[in-house]
């Protein structure tokens, strides 16, 4: 799986490293998004679509906090069933924030290979 954070996320992540440490550059929860056709780094892909089908809060469990120790996160993410009327093949996520007003878009990730999923199967 490829993925990268988004252009407007590193001058985000930039400004709060090197500007402003106390401020936050994202709402909290981060949503994991199901995509359907992928993103780049300036445009969002297309988020799936279904009755059943929401994004999901992040939960993270980190390995390490050790600095320069790779880290992984140790929490598997799942979507509930997917509720549409045939298959959907799934092609990546995003990491959205959960600003009500403006929501950022964070990371993109690409599956390779894509993932099918069945009617009203999960996504894990």
């Amino acid at each position: 799986m490829a993925g990268a954070l988004t252009v407007d996320a590193e001058q985000r992540l930039l400004a709060w490293m090197l500007v402003d440490p106390n401020t936050l550059p994202f709402s909290q929860p981060i949503l994991v998004k199901a995509m359907t056709a992928n993103g780049s780094a300036t445009v969002a892909g297309t988020e799936c679509a279904g009755d059943s089908y929401v994004a999901i809060e992040s939960v993270w469990g980190l390995t390490t906090d050790t600095p320069g120790v790779k880290m992984a996160n140790t929490f598997g993410l799942e979507f509930d069933s997917f509720s549409t009327t045939t298959s959907t093949t799934i092609t990546g996520v995003e990491l959205w924030d959960s600003d009500d007003d403006t929501p950022t878009r964070i990371a993109y990730a690409t599956f390779s290979p894509s993932i099918t999923v069945a009617t009203g199967e999960p996504l894990s």
